[in-house]
């Protein structure tokens, strides 16, 4: 069952959606439950929602039937209804705890991500963090800045045939010159200019073989008459590559011991260790588009579209506005 993306639940005490790094928190992981829950006491009644941080103060009830999976402290705690949580006490609630070495992997990594993506301060903060990371990882190889900005995830194993190559926008005179080369024979493959910042190109009708490492770059001139000039991206394309990776990924031990809602997660965070960068885009979009208020979801896309150098598409999905 897919995760819920918006839910009314009864909280009796204080809670807020806004926590503070050094206060004790609750994160909302995932709800099923398609009814509201009953007001036991006089409170108000407090939307929550997958990826939200909560204090640990209050109570909250679910009814028969209903089921809430939180994380506090890299660890799952599951509630199933007739029941009434006391958020102060879960250490002690005799809740199912799952803790297992992969699973606390799995669950730190969410838990990091929301934290990493609560405001656009701490988004920031992420952003910033990755470049330094990138930088000394580059260092002493010849780095670069470069003047046009290209995302990550238009790199590396492409497993789709239209491809979305786009870039950072730039004040220039007569747009844009696109070009994809064959890296090991500096052939010119293909050649456009375009007066935006991005072109769609079908791999499999440009005839772009599988396998072979091709690269891909813009260019433009500024209004001053100087060049502007992005990186050179490498990608091969192999779709029958991508689909085996899913395919045996699915069948992995570690894949079926995550409920539903999580497998997903770990499919995504898969894609991109092992650097199929646009499969794992084209899976967060799709995702976006069916479930457009699932914050968990935004989260997630966000600190991948961080990771991948694409900051203000990891603002825009978050809607944080700038100060």
């Amino acid at each position: 069952m897919r995760m819920k993306s918006l839910f009314l639940i009864a909280v009796v005490g204080l809670f807020t959606s806004l926590v503070s790094g050094q206060e004790k928190s609750v994160t909302i992981f995932n709800l099923d439950a398609d009814s509201e829950v009953a007001v036991i006491q006089n409170t108000n009644l407090i939307t929550i929602y997958p990826g939200m941080e909560l204090s640990t103060e209050g109570r909250l009830s679910l009814k028969a039937g209903q089921k809430i999976s939180l994380l506090l402290e890299n660890k799952k705690l599951t509630f199933k209804g007739p029941i009434v949580v006391d958020l102060s006490k879960l250490r002690s609630s005799g809740a199912e705890e799952e803790g297992s070495f992969f699973r606390r992997r799995f669950q730190q990594y969410v838990t990091s991500t929301i934290r990493q993506t609560g405001d656009l301060v701490e988004l920031t903060t992420y952003y910033e963090s990755n470049r330094n990371d990138t930088r000394e990882e580059a260092s002493g190889f010849g780095r670069r800045d470069f003047a046009i900005v290209v995302p990550e995830y238009i790199s590396e194993t492409f497993g789709e045939d239209k491809i979305y190559f786009r870039w950072d926008s730039i004040p220039t005179l007569n747009g844009y010159i696109f070009t994809i080369e064959s890296q090991s024979l500096e052939e010119v493959i293909f050649k456009a200019k375009t007066k935006s910042n991005g072109i769609t190109i079908n791999l499999a009708e440009l005839n772009i073989k599988h396998g072979p490492v091709y690269q891909w770059k813009a260019m433009a001139v500024h209004p001053d008459s100087t060049l502007a000039i992005s990186p050179t991206s490498l990608f091969s394309y192999e779709p029958r590559e991508v689909d085996s990776f899913i395919s045996d990924l699915k069948d992995s031990g570690e894949y079926q011991l995550l409920e539903p809602f999580e497998r997903m997660i770990y499919l995504l965070r898969q894609l991109e260790l092992e650097g199929f960068y646009h499969t794992a885009y084209a899976y967060y979009k799709d995702l976006i588009q069916e479930e457009p208020e699932n914050r968990l979801y935004q989260k997630l896309f966000a600190a991948f579209l961080v990771r991948m150098n694409a900051f203000e598409e990891a603002r825009l999905v978050l809607n944080y506005s700038r100060p």
